[in-house]
């Protein structure tokens, strides 16, 4: 889920995102693999918001903590 806000228009908002995959291997890799997926999916369909941070949160699944540092 992307939320966002303006606090100069005090306008907010979200959009939710699902990724649906054959692949049965939920690493590290294939996170990052989907996550660059679905910033450019962001960036196109948000462009106007000029998005300049982002926040993850995570269920906490190990494999995706161990490899934080790929997350950029």
């Amino acid at each position: 889920m992307v939320h966002w806000g303006d606090n100069a228009s005090l306008k907010a908002g979200y959009h939710t995102y699902c990724v649906i995959s054959d692949e049965m291997i939920h690493d590290a890799d294939t996170f990052h693999a989907f996550r660059i997926k679905v910033l450019e999916k962001i960036r196109a369909e948000l462009n106007e918001l000029n998005i300049e941070l982002v926040y993850y949160v995570s269920d906490g699944a190990g494999s995706q903590y161990k490899n934080y540092k790929k997350i950029c």
